[in-house]
């Protein structure tokens, strides 16, 4: 083999290298997406949940000191203990875990999506002319967040 040979084998080598380095890349980009999904649908759930043995949202979430400009809510706090269900939170009369969060997925005690920043929620009233219908909503960080 000659040297010339021997190049031509790395940057081929290189090559294929880049190609299947890029495609894991997007691979995980793709799963955090989808578990960040999943979550969401989950928060949504167990807050549906909660509406539904309590006939009204958890306080935090339409308290308007506690939401931002916006309506939303960070998932943390009183919030996450009352959907888990720990810590003595007088409102889970029922003590129903409405969402059950691996210890692991908890970090300054919010819950928090694949990039590490916490959900957050908002549970807004729908312009309609009932006024039970709600909006609810689980931003994860590669939405751009706005109010519905």
């Amino acid at each position: 083999m000659s040297l010339v040979e021997i190049l031509v084998v790395i940057v081929v080598i290189g090559v294929l290298m880049g190609i299947v380095g890029l495609s894991s890349r997007l691979s995980f980009k793709r799963a955090k997406i989808t578990r960040a999904t999943v979550e969401g649908r989950e928060i949504a759930t167990a807050l549906k949940s909660y509406y539904t043995v309590y006939d009204s949202w958890p306080s935090s979430v339409v308290d308007p000191e506690q939401v931002d400009e916006d309506g939303y809510v960070k998932l943390d706090g009183n919030l996450l203990q009352l959907l888990r269900n720990e810590g003595g939170i007088n409102t889970n009369a029922v003590k129903t875990v409405f969402l059950e969060v691996s210890p692991n997925r908890i970090r300054g005690g919010a819950y928090i999506d694949p990039w590490t920043n916490a959900y957050e929620v908002a549970v807004l009233p729908k312009q309609s002319s009932s006024t039970n219908h709600y909006i609810l909503t689980v931003v994860p960080p590669f939405f751009n967040r706005k109010a519905p």
